[in-house]
């Protein structure tokens, strides 16, 4: 990442430092020294942010056509994420509980396929 610094092309430095911020953030990302105990508590949001986020960016552009991406990004994240978190709270968190009255289907493969009976033969 530092030799990117280097690189007097700005075009050029976008090549080389996109995947070196990306390989850097799954890095620390991994690792168990970043683990942070606070996230686990309050619930897991990342779905709800993840499902919730393009249908309401699409209606704030709907409303506010021609909206700069950032000032659109500073408006719709909190309203992206006050809706992960009651959905959080009221769809997912109560559905994962019902879990335990469900007996987990195990597949079972009672007989091999016939391309594998044709290789192994």
């Amino acid at each position: 990442v530092g030799s990117t610094w280097f690189i007097q092309d700005p075009e050029m430095g976008r090549v080389y430092i996109l995947p070196a911020l990306a390989y850097a953030t799954l890095c620390f990302s991994l690792h168990p020294a970043v683990f942070f105990r606070p996230f686990t508590r309050i619930g897991d949001y990342s779905y709800g942010l993840y499902i919730y986020a393009f249908p309401l960016q699409q209606q704030m552009e709907f409303y506010h056509p021609g909206i700069n991406w950032l000032k659109g990004i500073a408006l719709a994240y909190p309203i992206i994420l006050g809706v992960a978190i009651v959905s959080w709270h009221l769809v997912e968190k109560p559905a994962l509980r019902l879990k335990k009255y469900f007996e987990r289907r195990k597949f079972v493969i009672d007989r091999p396929s016939e391309i594998a009976v044709r290789t192994h033969a």
